[in-house]
């Protein structure tokens, strides 16, 4: 859809995903994913680290 559109770069803003249970989280975090790959994209993520940790079970900080 990129290619066809005047778009040469798409950024995603998602905010508050700290505030989504975390089976929820994990499902946008999967669904991000997804479009890691695709060339012109950008995801900016607000959370709390915190919580997507406890929600993936993985750190994410050092």
């Amino acid at each position: 859809m990129l290619k066809d559109s005047d778009i040469d770069k798409l950024i995603i803003l998602i905010d508050d995903l700290d505030r989504c249970s975390p089976e929820r989280v994990i499902e946008n975090l999967e669904a991000i994913k997804l479009f890691l790959s695709v060339s012109g994209t950008a995801f900016i993520i607000g959370a709390d680290p915190r919580i997507v940790e406890h929600a993936t079970g993985t750190q994410i900080r050092s």
